[in-house]
């Protein structure tokens, strides 16, 4: 088995370097250097490196198409440039647009050309970046010391959406282990095109399922990767919403986030109005069917880029991105109506109260930390339930 002598290089902790001492290489015509211009690459002044030799790169692939080191004139180099109207014909998601359409979301998405050893998404790090591969090859690794890969990714396949959708930091490292060429697709931007578009939307929906049959790329360590879902375990399993485990850990970097975009984030939260006395006089099972059904509710009145968890005291907290106060109450007043009208059984089939549900609403205004941010929530869903519940306080 013939190994390569390439270095991975690394992002190393807490570097915030723009590409400072990164080595141009030969694909690298205009090397990324302004993370202001593209902050979703960072290029680190002082990378770690892994040698390659270390990994088992010809595992599940033919060893004779990856480059030796020799020819290699950058170990790590990427450059990025707006997409082409061809990359985009290119990519199954993009299939039967229309080339007008084409050409418009081409100067919306990029391209990402990266040699050997580059680092795409570091392993840990929250990310709304879909990667679709046109020429050459990734490979996820989720520790190097493993050798082999979680997965591999080949020309015509794609990785990212799984965590872009859950909001959860990736668990592996994405590495071009020889030349690549990548088209970069933000999970915002798969609402956007699909409503402009509908051979679009269609293609959007077989890339689910793609995801959904786990055959978006080759797994090559889907089994290690289950185990390392299960044990960080960022679901509830009653309304399989996000926890308050994933809440505390993502809660600050969302809101990092915001403040480097400078766009409007609110945050609702929502509670049932008197559940004790539900679960006291109806029983545990009818104030789960309750808590499951509001679970629903909320992913049926919210966009696919909201987030939503459900935390240990039973509270919803909805997580709206680029979205102002005015939004926020828009969507917390149809929950409110929503809620009115629905109508669950008990277990023993006698009819539950009317459903109201107390809601608090917060713009954040760049500098309250997350906690803070909750306990302001707290005390806005303690205040309408106070107030005689199915009421919004802001």
């Amino acid at each position: 088995m013939r190994r390569t002598g390439l270095r991975i290089r690394l992002p190393s902790p807490g570097a915030k370097g723009r590409g400072k001492g990164a080595k141009p290489g030969a694909i690298a015509a205009a090397l990324i250097t302004d993370a202001d211009e593209f902050p979703a690459i960072e290029l680190a002044t002082e990378p770690e490196t892994v040698d390659l030799a270390e990994i088992d790169l010809d595992f599940a692939g033919d060893e004779t198409r990856h480059t030796d080191s020799t020819t290699v004139r950058a170990a790590g180099g990427m450059a990025a440039a707006p997409a082409g109207a061809a990359d985009l014909a290119a990519v199954d998601l993009f299939r039967d647009v229309r080339a007008a359409s084409l050409a418009e979301f081409a100067a919306q998405t990029r391209v990402i050309e990266a040699a050997p050893g580059s680092v795409l998404q570091a392993a840990d790090q929250l990310s709304d970046r879909i990667f679709f591969v046109i020429a050459g090859e990734l490979r996820m690794y989720g520790d190097f010391r493993e050798k082999r890969p979680r997965g591999i990714v080949d020309a015509g396949q794609s990785v990212g959406l799984h965590w872009a959708l859950l909001q959860q930091p990736t668990e592996v490292a994405i590495v071009a282990t020889e030349f690549a060429r990548v088209l970069e697709v933000r999970l915002p931007q798969l609402d956007e095109f699909a409503r402009r578009s509908h051979a679009f939307a269609c293609n959007v929906n077989a890339l689910y399922a793609a995801y959904l049959r786990g055959d978006n790329c080759l797994n090559v360590g889907a089994r290690a990767l289950a185990a390392l879902h299960h044990r960080r375990g960022y679901t509830d399993e009653l309304t399989q919403l996000h926890n308050e485990r994933w809440l505390t850990a993502m809660l600050p970097r969302l809101l990092g986030r915001t403040r480097f975009d400078r766009a409007p984030l609110t945050v609702a939260m929502l509670a049932v109005d008197r559940l004790d006395k539900i679960h006291h006089e109806f029983g545990t099972i009818a104030g789960e069917q309750i808590l499951a059904a509001v679970g629903q509710l909320l992913l049926d009145a919210t966009r696919t880029t909201d987030l939503l968890a459900c935390d240990d005291n039973r509270r919803f907290v909805a997580i709206l991105p680029n979205t102002p106060a005015d939004g926020g109450r828009i969507l917390c007043e149809r929950l409110l109506e929503e809620a009115r009208v629905l109508r669950i059984g008990a277990p023993d089939d006698r009819p539950l109260p009317a459903l109201t549900l107390s809601c608090g609403l917060v713009q954040f205004d760049g500098t309250t930390s997350a906690p803070q941010l909750i306990e302001r929530l707290n005390a806005l869903v303690q205040r309408a339930a106070e107030d005689g519940g199915d009421l919004l306080r802001a």
